[in-house]
């Protein structure tokens, strides 16, 4: 008797497992909700013989994930799972200004240290960094930009990136104008 009812219990236990698990387990697969984002350099200009090297030297290390990074508030950071960086935002950054500058004539090795330089979820984004222009380890120019604007409309997150390109074309125009 005893193990008659054991293994009716067992078949039981088995029975609602089954069906319990049997809701949960698909066979259909799942797009992969993960999008991924750069920073989409302009084009270097044809015959350009211009040489220059930007080396971002620091940024904030809250950014050097791969996931977008977006401040809910002044003293919290919310990383988006499904929204990631192509590459390593460092790479992204000195190539978009490298290709940004190129026309321009600037050359040389541009070093540049960003204090912030993110998006917020009210839709501002914020650069603020310091650079050093050198040419044979002298240093050529030098400044400071703290600039901000506001995303709307579109795909957020696209918009939000492109809003950070931005930022960084009005950097490049800065570093241009003041190497003249």
């Amino acid at each position: 008797m005893r193990k008659m009812r054991h293994k009716n219990l067992i078949r039981i236990a088995a029975t609602v497992a089954a069906l319990a698990f049997g809701g949960c387990i698909s066979t259909d697969p799942k797009a992969d909700p993960t999008r991924f984002y750069t920073l989409s350099p302009m084009t270097l200009s044809e015959g350009s013989d211009i040489e220059l090297k930007v080396v971002v030297s620091q940024l904030p290390y809250y950014l050097s994930g791969r996931k977008l990074a977006i401040r809910a508030s002044e003293y919290e950071v919310e990383y988006l799972e499904f929204h990631r960086w192509a590459e390593p935002l460092d790479v992204m950054i000195e190539r978009k200004l490298e290709n940004a500058l190129s026309p321009s004539g600037v050359s040389g090795r541009l070093e540049v240290i960003f204090t912030r330089f993110e998006a917020a979820a009210d839709g501002q984004v914020v650069l603020v960094a310091e650079w050093l222009l050198e040419n044979d380890h002298t240093p050529v120019a030098g400044g400071t930009l703290s600039t901000e604007q506001v995303w709307r409309g579109g795909s957020p997150k696209t918009k939000m990136v492109e809003s950070l390109g931005s930022l960084l074309e009005e950097l490049a125009s800065a570093i241009a104008e003041e190497a003249k």
